[in-house]
């Protein structure tokens, strides 16, 4: 078996497209259990629903906003498939009903930091019909070291409250001078950041600063008041090589530590994650550009899995098939190159030569809600429906204990796939 991927963001998106190999977004459904907020999915966007009476009074209204992130846009003649995303994005938060009461938008809007990208996607943001907050990601920042985004967007480090629920954006991008000694310049300097795995620039951190403002800004409320924090990079140590990190991770968690609910929300990794660390529950959302493989190291435990009866409608479906069919695209080399550098192991159950889903119709409901978890979203980008209570029946499923699909075939017995087909168990 060959390393898991190695991926440039710069590529990547340079070329027009992502390692899925096509631009549709996944419906998903996720966030947080025994806690202020509950995810829903779309497929564009992400809305987020906080429960009635989040508030130390117990008495606050429920309301929900809707999250856009990761757009990477870059100039509309050079790439307009990202632009259109984020168009979409925009125009489906619009048709809500009710609207949301915001929309924040979670970093990376551009992806070279140059005006023509920030003003492009200003425009298109500001077509949002509801109230919309922004945060930066490190794509935002670096070209200027963020002159265009304050001179459209603001200060990157701001609090608010809502009804009930304190909010706070962090810019959780901030990086060490890798560049001055290296004479770099503020393209090149760019150009490094944007970089997913290059070892050249530094790993992301809050910084001293803002822990100081952060310490302050929350020394007025009460332990129990409900706390939603965004952050651009996950605030907890995931993959160092890609940076999905944040140095002082540890340091922000233990700030945050004395309230009783704190949710984490964060983009960057273009992926669905789940994460808790004590009493702060961390949730990763899809960018609207592409998605990432997760990092060869694994994921966050309580990123999902398949249950056993999600599993056993696999096996269930497999012994109707063709045999013949079944035992062709299991035996398949699912080792992808994307592009020259870029490989990634497929869905065991990808069609390689047909570019299809070999179990599309029995696909496991965290697949039909999340994607494809396992390894990476489903390469050819293909959802159901959102089933009639499907978030119901995921929170049932969720009891089950979860495993992939190899090690469930592990625990019934079947160590060859030929025995699914035959029928033996």
């Amino acid at each position: 078996m060959k390393n898991g991927p190695r991926s440039d963001e710069t590529t990547c998106a340079g070329r027009g497209r992502h390692p899925a190999g096509s631009h549709r977004r996944l419906s998903r459904r996720s966030f947080m259990q025994a806690s202020a907020a509950a995810l829903a999915a779309a497929a564009s966007f992400t809305p987020v629903s906080v429960a009635r009476g989040a508030g130390p009074s117990g008495k606050d209204p429920a309301f929900r906003f809707a999250y856009i992130s990761d757009s990477h846009l870059y100039a509309k003649d050079l790439n307009d498939r990202f632009a259109r995303a984020l168009l979409r994005a925009v125009d489906d938060v619009n048709h809500l009903d009710p609207q949301p009461d915001f929309v924040f938008y979670g970093g990376d809007l551009a992806q070279l930091g140059q005006d023509h990208e920030l003003e492009l996607g200003a425009r298109i943001l500001e077509n949002v019909k509801a109230p919309l907050k922004m945060m930066v990601g490190e794509h935002d920042w670096y070209l200027d070291m963020g002159k265009k985004w304050r001179e459209l967007f603001g200060e990157p480090t701001y609090s608010w409250d809502h009804k009930g629920v304190h909010f706070v954006v962090l810019m959780s991008v901030v990086e060490r001078d890798f560049w001055t000694r290296r004479n770099l310049s503020p393209m090149e300097r760019m150009q490094t950041v944007a970089g997913l795995d290059n070892g050249m620039q530094s790993s992301f951190m809050v910084g001293a600063e803002q822990r100081e403002w952060l310490t302050k800004d929350l020394e007025k409320l009460p332990k129990n008041a409900p706390l939603i924090v965004f952050s651009h990079s996950p605030l907890y140590k995931l993959y160092k090589n890609w940076n999905f990190w944040t140095d002082d991770a540890e340091e922000v968690q233990a700030i945050l530590k004395r309230f009783d609910r704190v949710v984490v929300i964060h983009g960057h990794t273009h992926q669905m994650l789940t994460n808790r660390i004590g009493n702060i529950h961390f949730h990763g959302v899809l960018a609207t550009a592409w998605p990432w493989p997760y990092a060869p190291e694994g994921m966050p435990e309580l990123t999902i899995q398949m249950t056993r009866p999600e599993f056993d409608r696999i096996v269930d479906y497999l012994r109707g098939e063709d045999p013949h069919q079944v035992t062709r695209v299991l035996e398949q080399d699912k080792w992808m190159v994307w592009f020259e550098e870029i490989e990634t192991e497929a869905c065991l159950f990808y069609d390689v030569t047909k570019r299809r889903c070999l179990v599309y119709p029995a696909r496991p409901l965290v697949c039909r809600l999340f994607g494809r978890v396992e390894w990476m979203p489903c390469p050819i980008g293909k959802q159901l429906p959102l089933i009639p209570d499907g978030l119901r029946l995921f929170q049932a499923y969720a009891g089950h204990p979860r495993a992939t699909f190899g090690e469930w075939c592990m625990q019934v017995g079947l160590f060859d796939f030929r025995e699914i087909i035959s029928g033996s168990q």
